[in-house]
């Protein structure tokens, strides 16, 4: 990998109280490490929230809040959220993405983001974030 690469793996949480454990061993990729998105499924706790952020330290995180009773939860990098702060984490998730939906993304992205593309059969993503690097640097987008 160069060493520009980020890694920025997943923390399912089957089983919260396995959650230190998890940050202290990704942890160790040091300055490598981009952020975590952590999935939650089970209904709104805001102190499992709290406990999170205290066990991951200064690795930044990014919740995926699935379950319905997250609605409105603020002060969280929530994952797809445009207007995230200090950063934004997106999934990409419906290929193909034409120039006008790039376009958009790109106009609507200020500041640090970590953008994803859906794996596909075809190895379509490299493009596909070429296209939104050139957008988001002002260049014309290849292809």
């Amino acid at each position: 990998m160069p060493e520009s690469f980020r890694f920025a793996p997943k923390l399912a949480l089957v089983n919260p109280a396995r959650s230190a454990l998890f940050f202290e061993r990704v942890a160790r990729l040091g300055s490598r490490l981009g952020p975590v998105r952590v999935v939650v499924e089970q209904p709104r706790d805001d102190g499992l929230l709290e406990r999170l952020r205290d066990e991951a330290g200064e690795i930044e995180l990014a919740f995926d809040l699935r379950h319905e009773s997250w609605d409105g939860a603020t002060g969280v990098v929530r994952v797809d959220d445009l207007a995230a702060g200090p950063y934004r984490y997106l999934r990409l998730r419906e290929p193909p993405y034409s120039d006008a939906e790039l376009e958009t993304v790109a106009a609507r992205l200020n500041g640090p983001a970590y953008v994803y593309f859906r794996h596909e059969d075809a190895p379509t993503a490299p493009e596909h974030a070429a296209r939104l690097l050139a957008l988001l640097s002002g260049a014309r987008p290849p292809g």
